[in-house]
């Protein structure tokens, strides 16, 4: 199990398990949350929001600390409790000099350009929630598509994926109305569908963008993975295989076909492609 699989040479589970259940702690602390409801979550370590995107009042220094407390792998939690309280120390101090970024308040002598130019200026700077907040602002006030495709695109890139979900279900309109961006869209929702495991959601997504935008292969893979995941090994195989000829030797394509054909028990295939991913 995540946080319980650590063990130390002479059996008893070690600092890992310690740092991960102070996590757990240190998240519900600062959410009001747990990052995970049943154990089933915890064992295959299901996505979960940012603590920021519970709390905006967290800094990100202290979500890092948090997050890495979590990490589902033990090698990358914090490999000390010295190591971990240096970190939190700073991020303690950081914490307090934090201030959330206010709303952007639009000008109205100003061009109408003028948000989107900041927004892009910001998200260039890589400043995703500063970006995110000036095109809430113009889309709360004008309703334009293109600046409800730049607020979840930052959040995206921030990797708050819960955010971007929430936003879409606020304003379901945005995925249904044939707007220029429409396109855009389906795709980042899409791809917020697949980083959360709303594997369903991510099967209708892939089939309207395979719609709009043709077989693309970067779909077809994505696809391939969605079928996948819904146990549905055979249809993967079958697409895995046409895009291997499609595309010959692509390691993102051979690795699944390695996966799939272990799930199906074909381990000869499977060991067959496994060689030439390592040839």
């Amino acid at each position: 199990m995540v946080g319980t699989d650590t063990r130390q040479r002479n059996g008893t589970p070690g600092i890992a398990h310690d740092i991960y259940s102070l996590g757990v702690l240190l998240y519900q602390l600062l959410t009001g949350h747990l990052p995970h409801d049943t154990l089933a979550q915890v064992v295959r370590h299901a996505p979960f929001p940012k603590p920021r995107e519970l709390n905006s009042s967290i800094c990100p220094n202290l979500e890092k600390v948090v997050l890495r407390c979590l990490e589902m792998k033990p090698d990358d939690r914090w490999h000390s409790v010295d190591e971990l309280r240096n970190a939190f120390n700073k991020a303690y101090y950081a914490q307090m000099a934090f201030n959330t970024d206010r709303p952007y308040m639009v000008d109205a002598h100003q061009p109408r350009a003028d948000w989107s130019s900041r927004t892009l200026e910001l998200m260039e700077k890589e400043e995703w929630r500063s970006a995110e907040n000036v095109a809430s602002t113009e889309y709360k006030q004008s309703g334009d598509p293109f600046a409800f495709l730049l607020m979840i695109r930052s959040a995206f890139r921030d990797e708050r994926y819960f955010d971007v979900l929430q936003a879409l279900e606020a304003s379901p309109e945005m995925l249904v109305n044939e707007t220029s961006v429409i396109g855009d869209l389906e795709y980042l929702a899409l791809e917020t569908y697949l980083r959360t495991e709303r594997i369903y959601d991510a099967a209708r997504m892939v089939d309207l963008c395979m719609e709009r935008q043709g077989d693309l292969p970067g779909l077809f893979l994505r696809k391939a993975s969605i079928l996948g995941l819904m146990a549905r090994y055979d249809e993967s195989r079958d697409l895995l295989l046409f895009l291997n000829k499609m595309l010959p030797r692509r390691q993102a394509i051979l690795r699944r076909l390695v996966t799939v054909y272990e799930q199906l028990r074909d381990f000869d295939q499977a060991e067959a492609f496994r060689r030439v991913v390592s040839g």
